[in-house]
């Protein structure tokens, strides 16, 4: 289930939501939690990421011809394989 972050028009405190699918049967109060107010407005939240570390351990880059003329790149970033 996704979350997603609001910020009250009133206060300007911003909170997190869990929202699921559209035929979700639990609904979610849209409420401000510290004022009250009913009117949210979306905000694009912030992602942190960390890739790397140890020595030897980076992403590796390599690409290969795909199709005529084309050219594919992947990405085999460093951890545990599955």
């Amino acid at each position: 289930m996704p979350i997603y972050e609001f910020k009250c028009v009133q206060c300007g405190d911003i909170q997190e939501f869990i929202l699921g699918a559209g035929n979700d049967s639990e609904e979610v109060e849209m409420k401000c939690k510290a004022c009250g107010c009913e009117t949210l407005e979306r905000v694009i939240s912030r992602v942190g990421c960390c890739m790397g570390g140890e020595k030897g351990t980076e992403p590796q880059v390599s690409s290969k011809t795909c199709g005529s003329g084309n050219t594919c790149a992947t990405i085999d970033l460093p951890g545990p394989s599955r």
